[in-house]
């Protein structure tokens, strides 16, 4: 089993908090496991694959019964 899959079950449940926080942690290690002057752009690129994955994950979440459909719309 993937580790994506294995985390999934893992927060499946959890509090917005707890997953958050969670997320956090693993997203400080991935930035301080780069170079100091490779941070800042470490941090970017992945909140833009973050960005991305979000309609499919929204998708999922709708097709499972956890999100609302109007979710799958953008705001703004």
């Amino acid at each position: 089993m993937r580790w994506s899959s294995r985390s999934r079950s893992i927060l499946a449940g959890q509090s917005p908090e707890v997953t958050g926080t969670t997320i956090a942690q693993l997203l400080s290690i991935f930035i301080a496991g780069h170079a100091p002057p490779l941070r800042e752009v470490s941090l970017r690129l992945l909140v833009e694959c973050a960005e991305g994955l979000v309609p499919v994950m929204v998708g999922e979440m709708i097709e499972a019964g956890r999100a609302p459909p109007e979710w799958r719309r953008e705001q703004g």
